[in-house]
């Protein structure tokens, strides 16, 4: 459901098994500072949809700083422009117009 291939309920049983497994990292043996903006504890099992959610997940546990979320965003979005090329060639102005 929501996109994944695992029903919801299946997932969030399986991130609990497996972040009891690999607990989060103290802070002392963290082999990165947390860095800024991570409020939540240093997970190393993620379940992500996209780029994007991993990478929303990974500033939230504080392994990378706001502007890397950002940037990460930034290109999620530009990859899911229309291809310009394409667009021309096809003569489709909505989505030229869309993707400039």
């Amino acid at each position: 459901g929501e996109g994944f291939a695992v029903a919801p309920r299946d997932r969030e049983a399986l991130i609990r098994r497996l972040r009891r497994k690999y607990p989060p990292l103290r802070e002392e043996v963290a082999p990165l500072k947390r860095c800024r903006g991570g409020t939540e504890e240093r997970h190393r099992f993620f379940y992500f949809l996209d780029y994007a959610d991993l990478a929303v997940q990974l500033q939230e546990a504080g392994w990378i700083e706001p502007e890397q979320t950002e940037a990460i965003l930034r290109a999620v979005r530009r990859d899911r422009l229309p291809d310009l090329t394409e667009c021309v060639e096809k003569c489709d102005l909505k989505a030229l117009r869309l993707a400039i």
